[in-house]
């Protein structure tokens, strides 16, 4: 496979929180281009931290991510996060007026 089919590519990602043990260490992942990925796990495992540092929300405290063909240092404006629940809703119905 060619490094063009690649939309995304993490080698040996590592994060922590500042003054806290490791969240995640030593991931390894690919996506190709027009693949979609399912991250899977339970509660406080890791998943939305992974995600942030694949997004280029956090750097991550070791490893590297290529997205793209290109280095992976801040948000690029041709990805996305979207987060399970919605934030700043209160669930009640929205009334048309």
């Amino acid at each position: 496979m060619s490094v063009a089919d690649w939309a995304l590519q993490a080698q040996d990602l590592s994060y922590a929180y500042p003054g806290t043990a490791h969240v995640f260490q030593h991931v390894s992942l690919g996506v190709r281009k027009r693949e979609i990925g399912c991250l899977l796990g339970g509660s406080g495992c890791g998943k939305s931290s992974l995600l942030r540092v694949l997004a280029g929300l956090q750097p991550p405290s070791t490893g590297a991510i290529q997205f793209l063909d290109a280095p992976m240092r801040e948000p690029d404006p041709r990805s996305a996060l979207v987060f399970q629940q919605a934030g700043g809703f209160s669930g009640q119905p929205a009334q048309v007026v």
